[in-house]
């Protein structure tokens, strides 16, 4: 498996108790074994590492899961932000010699000195994302550990992504949503000959 954000050419630069009274009686309400009422936290669904492969289109049947990641011309406007549909977000990548990583192939090659934002693919299950009738694409997260880039989150509550708009797909059982990051309205940069690799890519949920 070829490893994510690798970059090695020169011209294109690679990328990845409680007591009551009664009648005057104290009576103690003593419960045992009564199991600890479940409390939701922000739990690691899954960490991308250098060569582990991606989910793509299918993390598994039924299955939460990191499926594309996406470089993308930086764009002022965000003309990305309603698309969810790979097709178009990989045509956008490669437009101006950026590029995508998938099930295929980690390592992308990125032209050096082209401004590009990261945008991150997940889908979500109910276990994760549901509550009662309605998806929550607040209940994920995604956080990148990037040092060249200055991205070093650690907790899957903690960064400064933006998710774009969801969508529901397969009969309303997976959320769709689409994490960016734009370096602060800057974008990214690579440059010429450079050589880099992201540590890793951690997606959670609060369930």
């Amino acid at each position: 498996m070829r490893k994510f954000g690798r970059f090695e050419k020169a011209g294109l630069v690679s990328v990845l108790v409680v007591g009551m009274f009664v009648s005057g009686l104290v009576v103690y309400d003593v419960y045992v074994n009564e199991p600890v009422p479940y409390e939701k936290s922000w739990k690691v669904v899954y960490r991308w590492t250098p060569g582990m492969p991606l989910g793509e289109a299918n993390p598994g049947a039924g299955n939460s899961g990191i499926l594309e990641v996406f470089f993308i011309n930086h764009s002022a406007d965000k003309y990305y932000t309603q698309e969810n549909t790979s097709a178009t977000l990989e045509g956008h990548c490669t437009a101006n010699g950026l590029g995508y990583a998938d099930a295929d192939d980690t390592e992308v090659d990125l032209a050096h000195s082209t401004s590009f934002d990261i945008l991150v693919k997940v889908c979500g299950n109910a276990t994760h994302c549901k509550r009662g009738a309605t998806w929550y694409d607040s209940d994920l997260n995604v956080t990148i550990t990037w040092s060249d880039k200055s991205m070093t989150n650690d907790q899957p509550d903690g960064n400064t992504s933006y998710p774009l708009a969801a969508m529901n797909t397969s009969g309303f059982t997976l959320l769709y949503v689409i994490f960016y990051w734009d370096n602060g309205g800057s974008g990214y940069t690579i440059t010429k000959g450079q050589t880099s690799e992201i540590a890793s890519i951690e997606f959670a949920a609060y369930y």
